[in-house]
């Protein structure tokens, strides 16, 4: 969790992670969360909206809301915009990675299967190409990238 230095209702500077000392205290990591908030020392708390499809966070806006228990806290709140056509293709081709490079590794591994020396039989031959093609079509699954049902490797009887 994000803190934050808070003097006279004005944020001076964020910390992503708890120093160990702090203005001449040594293990003030180990301090209490009151304590520290006693020094202007207080927790971030980040509000997102949930985003919707082609939509990206942007312009974090940090507020000091006060707090009952710690005397204050900073909200992080992001806003949100539309992602340009560029962004959704980037974060598309990201996250369909991994399932490409499995993909061509699997096919890379089965490519002996296609040699025409090979000691397959016709049946064999047949569960091989359908496997083959199987990989190739995993991109036209409902659930690509998120979800991928796999085909199962034909045995070598």
């Amino acid at each position: 969790m994000s803190h934050a230095l808070v003097k006279d209702s004005k944020i001076i500077t964020i910390y992503e992670t708890i120093p160990v000392s702090f203005e001449n205290i040594s293990n003030f990591h180990a301090l209490s969360d009151v304590e520290r908030a006693d020094l202007g020392f207080v927790p971030v708390v980040d509000i997102r909206a949930i985003l919707k499809p082609g939509r990206k966070y942007v312009h974090p806006e940090l507020t000091v809301r006060p707090d009952k228990k710690k005397g204050y806290y900073v909200e992080r709140s992001y806003s949100t915009v539309k992602m340009t056509q560029d962004e959704i293709l980037r974060e598309r081709q990201e996250k369909e990675s991994p399932a490409r490079i499995k993909r061509a590794q699997l096919l890379k591994d089965s490519d002996w299967t296609m040699l025409r020396d090979t000691q397959l039989t016709e049946k064999q031959n047949e569960r091989w190409a359908k496997y083959r093609q199987d990989l190739r079509d995993i991109t036209n699954q409902s659930g690509f990238p998120e979800t991928v049902i796999w085909p199962t490797q034909p045995t070598k009887e």
